[in-house]
């Protein structure tokens, strides 16, 4: 782009100066990195002419407004720029593949200052008049311009809901006797404000300790808010009240006795996902479940006279991990 700073400077250099002192407003919507400030002094120096606040203006009224909306897409962004004052409009729509920060504000300043030269080019009407005729000239016609061709924001980051399905391994201790692995189900729905939830079904399979073997079934409500988003990645914190039964039967004893106990926890997880490919995610979590439920499952010995024991209670706090695949599908939408 340097090319084209070096065009447009040089076409500045034959204007006077004092007609290039201008009030600009500048307003940055749906920002990730780009700050309006930072515009507006890339302005100044792309312009090379002083621009000032509309507030530090000696006439207010004349002040520009340039308008900047930015548009997150998979590799890079889109971005609409307007610029207009009371007369005039200019708008121009632009896709800036490299997802940097330094290069989409780059791109927006050098848009923007072309499009107030020539927004002011336009505002330059030329009065000649001579001693012997007072009349005025007539206007110099105004040079019409383009229309913009807009450019469809990405599909992802315009729905304004999302919905999400995974499948994980987990891994809880102290909630079965020892380290105990399970596989869960989870549907969720996103919110245009980054809020998710849904349902999650788990399953921990099997469990054996001394003479019983355990196993457990768990129905929960996920609610999720994404702390951090980006293109590639994203970090949420979930809570979720989980319910289900737990079952627990002796094995090797005289007499064989199952019990099943209804199970009841609450969880609070740091998610973490990382965009491997198209709509395709890997999603991990770690945190912990507090069991509301804490049972002690006895067993009694092999004599029939021996007394029983506690092979097994709930811990107050059981650690959680989770590592799985997710596929997120948007739903078309207006942007939120």
């Amino acid at each position: 782009m340097g090319w084209v700073s070096f065009v447009l400077a040089t076409a500045l250099e034959d204007a006077p100066q004092a007609e290039r002192v201008r009030a600009v407003a500048v307003e940055v919507t749906d920002n990730p990195c780009v700050q309006a400030a930072t515009v507006h002094a890339g302005l100044g120096k792309t312009l090379q002419l002083p621009i000032a606040a509309p507030e530090s203006s000696d006439d207010p009224t004349a002040a520009t407004a340039l308008h900047v909306t930015i548009a997150v897409r998979t590799r890079g962004y889109d971005v609409a720029v307007q610029v207009h004052d009371r007369t005039h409009e200019l708008r121009r729509t632009l896709v800036v593949e490299d997802t940097a920060c330094a290069e989409l504000e780059a791109a927006i300043v050098l848009v923007g200052a072309l499009l107030l030269d020539d927004l002011w080019s336009t505002q330059q009407i030329v009065h000649v008049q001579t001693p012997r005729d007072r009349t005025p000239a007539p206007e110099l016609p105004v040079r019409p311009h383009p229309p913009a061709v807009r450019a469809p924001p990405s599909s992802e980051h315009s729905a304004s809901w999302a919905v999400r399905a995974n499948a994980s391994a987990r891994l809880a201790v102290g909630d079965l006797p020892g380290p105990a692995g399970g596989v869960a189900l989870e549907w969720l729905a996103t919110a245009p404000r980054v809020v998710s939830f849904g349902v999650q079904l788990s399953a921990w399979p099997y469990r054996r300790i001394d003479q019983a073997r355990f196993s457990a079934v768990d129905f929960a409500l996920p609610l999720c808010a994404d702390a951090l988003r980006r293109h590639i990645w994203a970090l949420a914190i979930c809570g979720a009240p989980r319910a289900g039964l737990s079952i627990a039967s002796g094995v090797d004893l005289p007499t064989r006795h199952a019990a099943v106990r209804p199970r009841l926890l609450i969880d609070a997880t740091l998610d973490v996902r990382v965009r491997l490919v198209g709509v395709l995610w890997l999603r991990g979590h770690i945190g912990f479940g507090v069991p509301i439920v804490r049972d002690r499952f006895l067993v009694g010995g092999v004599a029939p006279s021996d007394a029983n024991r506690v092979i097994h209670r709930a811990w107050p706090v059981v650690p959680l991990f989770g590592l799985g695949l997710e596929v997120r599908a948007a739903i078309a939408g207006r942007r939120s």
